[in-house]
């Protein structure tokens, strides 16, 4: 079966969810709440790319006003000005939307149609937000890792 350029570009930004999921888990317990953001604007810069520079892939400008509203996000929470719920409610959030609604997510931003490959990729990458949504909430309840 030949795959679509589309579904290629989402399957490798969902490896790059799973490398930021990898990197908040590693991250120091204590102090990953104000520096979760840091890991989402490196996979954005990786995930920006794969999934707009494919032939019929999504517009940058969606995208990158996202990398700013994080980029921001990144340096309140490192001053302790953003509750530390912002994070994982934003991967919960993006994580759910993702998993249950990627033909309409991909279409918020300005995207394609989905092709039912990728339509599984993107609920592949859903998850890794999810479950690192998870893991930052138990942190932020307090429950530890």
């Amino acid at each position: 079966m030949a795959s679509d350029a589309l579904a290629n570009g989402i399957c490798r930004s969902s490896g790059v969810w799973q490398m930021c999921a990898a990197a908040t888990m590693l991250h120091d317990e204590e102090t990953i709440l104000d520096k979760a953001f840091i890991p989402v604007i490196a996979a954005m810069l990786l995930y920006i790319p794969a999934i707009t520079e494919v032939k019929g892939g999504v517009p940058k400008e969606p995208l990158i006003a996202w990398l700013g509203v994080h980029s921001v996000l990144a340096t309140l929470a490192e001053s302790g000005k953003v509750n530390k719920w912002v994070c994982p409610g934003l991967f919960l959030f993006n994580g759910l939307q993702v998993y249950f609604a990627p033909e309409h997510t991909f279409k918020l931003y300005g995207g394609p149609a989905l092709s039912a490959e990728a339509v599984h990729v993107t609920r592949v990458l859903g998850t890794a937000m999810l479950c690192t949504g998870a893991y930052l909430s138990a942190l932020a309840h307090g429950d530890g890792a």
